[in-house]
């Protein structure tokens, strides 16, 4: 788990510190993000990983499965409530 977590962490720290994200920040895209990817979202999105990474572990299709669509359902929160 520490090797799919731990990189993703540094890089996105990196990108926030160094990289500059005006451009993708005013795009629709970024407004999107801004406006709907909350914290709970955000974790919705790690549970639904965590779930993923599982059903990878045990050979477990239902569970690879049920964690994309949770992952999805959060990046689509915003979409089916608009």
């Amino acid at each position: 788990m520490a090797i799919a977590l731990i990189p993703a962490i540094v890089v996105s720290q990196l990108l926030i510190n160094f990289a500059n994200l005006e451009r993708q920040r005013a795009s629709r895209f970024g407004q999107y993000v801004q406006r709907y990817m909350t914290r709970t979202m955000e974790a919705l999105r790690l549970a639904g990983y965590i779930i993923m990474a599982a059903g990878a572990w045990y050979h477990a299709m239902f569970f690879i499965g049920l964690g994309l669509l949770i992952i999805l359902g959060a990046w689509l929160n915003g979409i089916a409530g608009s």
